[in-house]
């Protein structure tokens, strides 16, 4: 993890499969996209606002 300087950072780490490596070795930028998703779902979830919150206040 990395050491950082502001209050209440969120990490959560993520594995990243061979498929989604593009031909260049990098990560494919949908994927990218797809792990900030996952990511922001675990922080949402982590602070206490759960998919069944959402749903209550119509909200998401």
């Amino acid at each position: 993890m990395i050491n950082w300087d502001l209050p209440n950072v969120h990490e959560l780490t993520v594995t990243v499969p061979a498929e989604a490596i593009d031909v260049m070795g990098h990560v494919n930028n949908t994927e990218y996209l797809r792990f900030m998703e996952q990511i922001a779902w675990h922080h949402t979830t982590e602070l206490g606002l759960g998919w069944d919150l959402y749903q209550r206040l119509n909200r998401g």
